[in-house]
Parts: structure tokens; sequence; C-alpha cells
């Protein structure tokens, strides 16, 4: 039987390929990938604290200012040419996308991960971060855990963002 701090080897596999998509394969991010998700897991919903308290555990270990690791970014972002949300209202939007994850009736998990990641709530580790909550969520639907490998699934992965 598995420890609960423990993680199984799919798991691992999800986190060392989502850290690989963001061109992070060092061994201390991936351990500290691991405790995010163990926090994270443990969860019983989605809140404001839990997207942050995620994001500081995850980042604990990564080259950003103390008040970015944890704490909603206050600069513009843009990804895959787009802009992020304007950082004065991600707090907003990230409330209102925390109480969809917490509706047992919805179970778009796709949309759901597109509409984090089109906030960006950080200035780093959007990606990550998204990822988790996307299995967090698709596990509590039941589902297994949906691991986008670096390479060709990543390609398809980003065509997502492109149909919503």
């Amino acid at each position: 039987m598995q420890h609960p701090h423990e993680i199984s080897k799919l798991e691992k596999e999800f986190l060392n390929e989502s850290n690989a998509i963001e061109g992070v394969t060092d061994l201390g991010s991936l351990t500290q990938a691991a405790f995010a998700w163990i926090w994270l897991k443990e969860q019983k919903k989605m809140t404001i604290r839990t997207v942050l308290k995620t994001h500081k555990i995850l980042m604990l270990h990564q080259p950003l200012y103390p008040n970015e690791k944890g704490y909603w970014r206050e600069v513009p972002v843009f990804v895959g040419g787009r802009a992020g949300a304007d950082w004065r209202t991600i707090q907003t939007k990230v409330k209102a996308w925390a109480q969809l994850m917490n509706d047992k009736n919805i179970v778009d998990w796709k949309t759901l991960h597109i509409m984090y990641e089109k906030i960006h709530p950080f200035v780093d580790g959007n990606g990550r971060t998204g990822r988790m909550f996307m299995n967090y969520h698709r596990l509590r639907l039941g589902l297994p855990l949906l691991i986008i490998h670096a390479g060709k699934e990543q390609q398809e992965y980003y065509k997502w963002f492109d149909e919503h």
C-alpha cells in the first residue's frame, strides 16, 4: 500500500512530464512538484488559498522573487502570443474559476483548465499548477490522470487553447 506522502509511478511520470513541458528537468523541481501534488490531493475544495499554496510549494526553489511564490502577479504577461488576464482582475477571476471547479455538475475539465491558463495568475508556474489542478479535477470526477508528454502530445495540448 502506498504511503500517503508518496507518489505513484504514474503520478511521478505526470509531474516529470508536466515539468519537462516547461523545460524544468532538475530533481529538486520534481521533488517540489511531488510535495505540491501530495498537498493538493488532500484538499477537499478548490479555493484561493488552495491555488496560492499549491503555487508556493511548487515554486519554492525556482528562481523567482519571494513575493512571486504563492502570490498573484502584478504585471502583464503574455502566453502563446496572448495576454493573460489583467492582473487587477486575477483574484476575482480565480475565485469564480474555483467555484466552478467545486461544482460537481461541471465535468468539462478541459474548458476549466483552459480558463485557468488564460487567467495566468502567476509570473511563472501557471502551466505546471494548471495541469495539477486539471488532474486534481479529473481524479475528483473519477477519471484517470492525464499525462501530457513533452513533444508531440505537448503540441496537441497547445491546440486546445486555439479551440477555446
